[in-house]
């Protein structure tokens, strides 16, 4: 088949990411009419220029197969969670001056334990206010976001989902309904922060055997968890859960890389080859929040980095990162944050002193 026939139409798009080998190759299986107009044509150039992409074709079908390099744009896991070296989870203690982490997922298992200050947590479009001594889970997949405005300290335990399955029936359609709203099971739950406690004890000292010790506070909280707070939800399948985030995926990652240039749902949804009104639908189903305000959030979630760690002045940060307004970012700003981007630079000084 000549590329020249290969300029079609392109009727629907399937996007595979598939792992063999250790190596993550992205498939673009583009359906396509004998057609010689080449103004529909900008997939197929794209993916015939990616490097080192090769292509086949048989019945109608042109495949592209690109084994990505090393900073490619082709990662569709939203986020990839590492876990420490030295243990089989990722654990952190945090001392947060103020933050905003936008609406995302991931496989593992998340427990967040507030030792001091504040959070705000939204998973799955319901908001939960943590404050000092609380602790909260979310489970494999649950899109989640949060907001520190006044600062805190907590320690995050991330308990890779294929460690949980290998020991625990059912994980596919398991959940953990464990958050402040659940009062009656109080010593369960303080028995979970004991063991966070425990933990960031056991790490910070990595005596003689500390991972043997490490591994046997693991294994408690899943008992606990396991025991007192699990269910099982059928209609929850973590197995076929990939059907919708691998698309959302692709709209969060593009909106990630260009979230500073100007951009809008049409443009977005141009460049993904989907229909704007399904693409506006879709995503305010999914996210649980409009696709403006999703690309806002990033942008301030960017725009605060750069308050933090720059001298740069507010006009700078703000054309830096993609706002076109500026009454509309301060306004934006002051409804997360509580004040003014000057004052909240003030605040984190005081707060370093």
């Amino acid at each position: 088949m000549s590329l020249d026939y290969c300029y079609a139409i392109i009727q629907t798009i399937k996007i595979r990411h598939i792992q063999k080998n250790n190596k993550s190759i992205f498939v673009s299986i583009l359906y396509h009419t004998a057609s010689s107009d080449r103004s529909n044509s900008s997939l197929l150039n794209q993916s015939a220029s990616l490097p080192d992409a090769k292509y086949t074709s048989h019945l109608g079908l042109v495949i592209f197969f690109h084994v990505p390099k090393k900073g490619d744009y082709m990662d569709f896991e939203h986020e990839t969670i590492n876990i420490n070296e030295d243990i089989s989870v990722k654990f952190q203690y945090y001392d947060d001056k103020g933050s905003i982490i936008s609406k995302h997922w991931h496989r593992s298992i998340e427990i967040i334990y507030i030792i001091t200050g504040s959070l705000e947590v939204n998973i799955n479009g319901v908001d939960y206010d943590l404050k000092e001594n609380d602790l909260i889970v979310i489970n494999s997949l649950e899109i989640h976001s949060t907001i520190c405005k006044y600062g805190n300290t907590a320690v995050v335990l991330q308990i890779p989902y294929q460690f949980c399955e290998k020991y625990i029936d059912d994980m596919s359609t398991t959940k953990f309904f464990c958050n402040p709203t659940i009062t009656e099971k109080i010593l369960s739950i303080n028995k979970l922060k004991e063991i966070l406690v425990s933990f960031l004890d056991v790490y910070n000292k990595k005596e003689l055997g500390y991972k043997l010790k490490i591994n046997s506070l693991i294994f408690n909280l899943l008992f606990i968890l396991v025991n007192e707070f699990s269910k099982i939800d059928k209609k929850f399948d973590n197995k076929n859960s990939d059907k919708y985030l691998d698309r959302l995926a692709l709209i969060i990652d593009y909106v990630k890389k260009h979230y500073s240039e100007h951009i809008t749902l049409e443009s977005v949804a141009r460049e993904l080859y989907l229909n704007s009104e399904y693409f506006s639908r879709f995503f305010k189903k999914y996210m649980g929040i409009t696709f403006l305000k999703y690309l806002n959030t990033i942008r301030l979630e960017h725009a605060y980095i750069d308050l933090v760690n720059t001298d740069n002045n507010i006009s700078q940060i703000i054309e830096r990162n993609g706002f076109k307004n500026y009454k509309m970012f301060m306004k934006l700003f002051k409804d997360e944050y509580g004040c003014s981007p000057n004052e909240k630079r003030k605040q984190i000084k005081i707060n370093n002193n």
